[in-house]
């Protein structure tokens, strides 16, 4: 039903009509779906694709918090599976094709990047890269806590749990 009435609204838009009235004149910039379409849809939408991408979202915030656990304990036979783990469920939430094109769906993917990029780094744990095992824990711990924030945010702007 909200699909047809956003092909709806945005085919009445691109027609230059809205709220039942010609637009009097260009306005000199692209028209955009927030252009016609109210933006309780816009949050609605973005709500439904968040529950939608309920079941990665908690697939990878179990992997980041297993990783902080075995960084936290300096369990180094643990902490490399589960960095692998964290590498594999960040990169299936990359795989998500009907990201929002608004600040939760930037949010999303930023917080996505730090994901991989902590799961990358704790990998340099085991292949000779030559930074030492305190600065690469640092960085991990850096980057679970940067993607943290940015999925707390999105559950702050949608007003839902993380």
């Amino acid at each position: 039903m909200i699909f047809v009435v956003l092909l709806v609204l945005v085919g009445v838009g691109l027609l230059g009509v809205h709220a039942g009235r010609a637009l009097d004149r260009p306005t000199g910039r692209a028209q955009t779906v927030a252009d016609v379409v109210p933006a309780d849809h816009l949050r609605a939408g973005t709500a439904a694709w968040y529950g939608r991408a309920a079941g990665i979202r908690a697939t990878v915030v179990a992997a980041a918090a297993e990783t902080r656990r075995d960084l936290t304990s300096a369990d180094g036979m643990a902490l490399r599976p589960a960095c692998a783990r964290l590498g594999a469920a960040a990169d299936a939430g990359s795989a998500l094709t009907d990201v929002p094109a608004d600040s939760v769906g930037a949010g999303w993917t930023r917080g996505l990047t730090d994901y991989i990029a902590a799961a990358t780094a704790c990998g340099h744990l085991w292949d000779g890269t030559s930074s030492s095992p305190t600065q690469t824990l640092s960085e991990v711990t850096r980057l679970l806590d940067a993607g943290d924030a940015e999925w707390r945010a999105i559950a702050a702007r949608l007003a839902v749990g993380h």
